[in-house]
């Protein structure tokens, strides 16, 4: 198996996990496969976020539905999410998430996605993205707040980005 680029562990919703970060981006053997996510660009120097109903801010993705790609995921969550259409993504790596109290393992794929604002409200199901922000690269770094794990997801996307 790989080196993780990032490994850490963190409290996430009453659980402690350990997170890795993998610039690979063969993801044949991974299982279960539980949340897609981008990091979504308007042009090279500007990143879109949202923030949540708890104040914090989020890149578009989430769960796979039944028979959808990841691509598919990817394309819904972001009009869902921030109102934005994708015109282009590829992938950028994943993070494996291991519940330390019961050793339970999830992948989430890590995607880079170029794309376009669209006039629509926020549609989130899950009524956890409230609003869209596009910041500068660097901002958009603060306002995760998703530490070195975080720096280098942003970076992987950057170097993978095309238009």
């Amino acid at each position: 198996m790989d080196k993780p680029l990032v490994a850490t562990e963190i409290e996430w919703f009453g659980k402690r996990v350990r997170l890795e970060l993998f610039d690979s981006i063969n993801f044949e053997n991974l299982n279960p496969i539980t949340q897609i996510q981008a990091i979504a660009f308007i042009d090279k120097d500007h990143i879109v976020l949202y923030k949540s109903g708890r104040g914090n801010y989020g890149c578009p993705g989430g769960h796979p539905e039944s028979g959808e790609s990841w691509e598919e995921t990817l394309k819904r969550e972001t009009r869902e999410e921030i109102s934005a259409e994708v015109l282009k993504c590829g992938p950028i790596g994943y993070l494996k998430e291991t519940n330390l109290e019961t050793n339970e393992i999830k992948y989430f794929l890590r995607y880079w996605a170029h794309v376009k604002l669209i006039n629509e409200p926020i549609d989130d199901p899950d009524d956890d993205a409230r609003e869209r922000f596009v910041f500068m690269i660097d901002e958009a770094k603060e306002k995760l707040d998703w530490g070195e794990t975080g720096q280098k997801l942003i970076d992987l996307a950057i170097k993978n980005y095309k238009i």
